[in-house]
Parts: C-alpha cells; structure tokens; sequence
C-alpha cells in the first residue's frame, strides 16, 4: 500500500521509483548533507531530505496510530533509516520559513558588526 504524503505541495509531490528514492536518501539525508544552508538561511539539505522522507510519511506515524505502515511492511519503512535523523530533537520542529534578512538592517548591532 502507498503512503500518503504529509506535504502535497512539497517539490517531491510525485512519487519516486523505489530504488531511486532509497538512494537519495541513503546520500542526502546524513547529518552532513543536512547541515547545507541555501540564500534565504534555510537548512536546505534538511528541507530536500524531509521532502524525500514524506514519500514514505507513513513509517514516522507512532506505531497505535492509524496509517502507520512499519507494523505492516518492515521492510518498506526500513530502507529509509536514514530519515531517522529527521527525528533528531534540533531537527523535528525546524521552521523553514526564509531567515528575513530586511529585519536585520533595522539591528544597530548587526550593522555594526557588517561594517567591521
């Protein structure tokens, strides 16, 4: 049975091919990979490896929950161990909201310090 995703409007809203999604997350979704930061200071690695990991959402469901699929296929959950690290507590709330840079020139001490 497919998982459903928990982000529809996600750039993953299409289902990846199996093999093809169990390798980028094997690459993508490592504490180093998730650390890279894009232009607007968003965690960019952490943003595409939680956008890969809803492809099979439904492994992250607690087990007495309905649609939780790990009681049901192991196997299927199991290939995506990497996006375990998505449950790290620094990682589980993370906003990816784009940092607003215009914010910081109304900051003296910003500005002093982008001056020096």
């Amino acid at each position: 049975e497919e998982c459903k995703m928990l982000a529809p409007n996600s750039p993953t809203d299409v289902t990846l091919d199996s093999d093809l999604l169990v390798n980028l997350v094997k690459q993508h979704c490592t504490s180093t990979n998730i650390q890279s930061v894009n232009e607007d200071g968003v965690l960019a690695g952490l943003e595409y490896c939680h956008n890969l990991c809803q492809q099979r959402a439904c492994c992250w469901i607690p087990a007495f929950m309905p649609g939780n699929c790990l009681n049901t296929d192991p196997d299927y959950c199991e290939e995506l161990e990497n996006c375990e690290i998505l449950l790290s507590p620094e990682y589980v709330n993370y906003d990816f909201t784009p940092v607003d840079r215009a914010a910081d020139d109304d900051d003296p001490t910003y500005n002093n310090l982008m001056d020096d």
